[in-house]
């Protein structure tokens, strides 16, 4: 890991994927990353009080580190999203020409939904010359898998994953087309997908975990046994079609 720019900037720039949420499926790269780091970025929502990925790093390191928070936009505004991310890309610039390590972290891998596609994006707006040194991390959807003890693809099998789609219907096509569908961002839009999958009547092959491999997780083998109470927040679906529609 170097720095390759020729505009006099000494530090070094990092991203590493935090994995799902338990702080032993860090791997080794990400940690020896993060504990040379002079600051660690940490996302987080505006609406939380809790930094996951704080309590992950912590937790795999054994101590605190210098850490800044970094709320994330919600805006649906492309502009203003774009305006967000470069104001965040600028102010990161400045710490690294003066010779900083900074580190930017994400739930899961950087490359699979994360704030850091929309960081990098402004980053190299800049023309820094600077590259992003990154290390990818495990997938919420895989931890997932692991928790239901459930295979997503074997032998010749194909699966997607996707965001749900706020008409639950436009989900027919994946679920059509292949073995498994991983489904994300579930969210508030949890008792329609259950509404949508009991009339495909793929509720008993259908398995959610929220909060995947933390102290916290709530997994459900069918969602047939789903309450009501759950929320869908850091929520993922597996629904295993079982090629019947093949």
């Amino acid at each position: 890991m170097h720095n390759d720019s020729s505009l006099g900037v000494n530090g070094l720039l990092s991203a590493v994927g935090l994995g799902p949420g338990d702080p032993e499926l860090l791997t080794v790269k990400a940690l020896k990353i993060l504990e040379k780091a002079d600051l660690v970025l940490t996302p987080k929502s505006a609406a939380k009080e809790r930094s996951i990925a704080r309590e992950i790093i912590t937790g795999a390191v054994g101590h605190e580190l210098n850490y800044r928070d970094l709320p994330y936009t919600m805006t649906r505004s492309k502009v203003e999203r774009e305006r967000y991310w470069d104001k965040v890309a600028g102010n990161v610039l400045e710490l690294v020409k003066e010779g900083q390590h900074v580190v930017f972290t994400t739930l899961g891998d950087l490359s699979l939904y994360s704030t850091f596609q929309y960081f990098r994006n402004s980053w190299n707006k800049l023309n820094t010359g600077v590259s992003i040194f990154t290390v990818p991390g495990i997938s919420s959807f895989q931890a997932a898998a692991a928790v239901l003890e459930n295979d997503i693809a074997l032998g010749g099998e194909t699966f997607c994953v996707t965001p749900l789609p706020e008409n639950p219907e436009e989900l027919d096509k994946l679920l059509d087309m292949h073995d498994t569908v991983v489904i994300m961002k579930v969210g508030r839009d949890l008792g329609k997908l259950r509404k949508y999958l009991k009339f495909k009547n793929l509720l008993s092959s259908s398995g959610f975990v929220s909060r995947a491999t933390m102290k916290d997780e709530i997994k459900v083998l069918s969602m047939e046994d789903l309450t009501e109470n759950i929320e869908g927040y850091l929520s993922i679906v597996l629904v295993n079609t079982g090629g019947a529609a093949k």
